[in-house]
């Protein structure tokens, strides 16, 4: 098992690269002139809620032959270190399991919290020109259908396997090589003193971790007040229509003024065509590629709710002739 050792004042410790896993029995062999071998069991949890699967993404049923990752969500922390195991990518449409599709990296790509995990695709096999596609060819091939499976049995940070295996059916589409263009997207402004989301919308989806933290919402000039500094606003970040709007739904009521939506340009869709630039270049063809600000900023308006009209009184007294 990898991990590290270390001495400490009465023995040796070790700590291993990824954490042990409730149920199974491990066997400890010290052999320094003498041989001493022991073993030990961590308990399975008690009884309680199982992980499931939440999603996999992207969520669109169409991903274009160039996928560069996935994510698995989790609904509570899962076990780490055997995650390729309990992941299979099947293309149903020639009846095969692909083989070897994901990048297989000892230290495996968790969220901190141990609930989503990233699964990078092979890039030799996704980027055109490179021998692993050569040998093996693509993973993904526009046309045919596949389905990903995660297994019941992968067992959570407690030790309790899933509480149902997910799959995830989807088509092969055409590779998208666009880099991306915020000048396409459409910012749909909220009123005045609601906690209505504002909501961006984008032609094409974008990559959905990618979206939970490179854009944030910013004040710049009130209209009935001077500048109020550029602070970022507080609230909650939704993801919805298969990746293809962003809204974010304040903390406390807008108030009527100009704002600014900031976009890191490494912002990038499934394919890895990001704001700064596409994810495959050929330099003989476009040997310079146009400069791009770090971050991009898109201005918005919450405009003041016009004070509704007085109604006219009717004019008492008055005879027509």
């Amino acid at each position: 098992m990898s991990g590290s050792y270390e001495l400490t004042a009465d023995g040796i410790r070790f700590r291993p690269r990824f954490p042990l896993e409730r149920g199974l029995t491990y066997r400890v062999n010290f052999d320094f002139r003498i041989q001493i071998a022991e073993t030990f069991a961590i308990p399975v949890a008690p009884q309680g809620q199982k992980a499931r699967v939440v999603a996999i993404y992207p969520a669109a049923g169409d991903l274009p032959e160039n996928l560069l990752r996935l994510y698995v969500q989790f609904s509570l922390p899962m076990s780490q270190g055997d995650a390729y195991r309990h992941v299979h990518l099947r293309n149903e449409t020639t009846g095969a399991e692909v083989e070897r599709p994901f990048l297989e990296l000892p230290q495996e790509l968790w969220s901190p919290d141990g609930t989503r995990l990233t699964l990078l695709l092979e890039p030799g096999r996704v980027k055109s020109g490179l021998v692993p596609r050569e040998e093996l060819g693509p993973i993904l091939v526009s046309g045919h259908k596949y389905s990903m499976t995660v297994d019941e049995s992968w067992p959570d940070a407690e030790g309790r396997p899933l509480a149902e295996s997910y799959r995830k059916t989807f088509q092969g589409v055409k590779a998208e090589t666009r880099q991306l263009d915020s000048r396409s997207w459409i910012v749909e402004s909220p009123r005045e003193g609601s906690r209505e989301p504002l909501s961006i919308r984008f032609p094409r989806p974008l990559d959905h971790a990618l979206l939970e933290r490179v854009l944030r919402v910013e004040p710049a000039v009130t209209l009935t007040a001077s500048a109020t500094g550029a602070t970022q606003l507080a609230g909650e970040i939704q993801i919805v229509d298969g990746e293809k709007c962003w809204k974010f739904e304040p903390r406390d009521p807008w108030v009527a003024g100009r704002y600014a939506l900031l976009v890191s340009k490494n912002l990038e869709d499934p394919s890895g065509n990001s704001l700064g630039r596409p994810f495959e270049v050929d330099l003989k063809e476009s040997p310079a590629l146009p400069s791009v600000p770090a971050v991009i900023r898109l201005n918005f308006a919450v405009r003041k709710t016009p004070a509704p009209k007085a109604p006219v009184a009717p004019l008492l007294g008055l005879e027509h002739k």
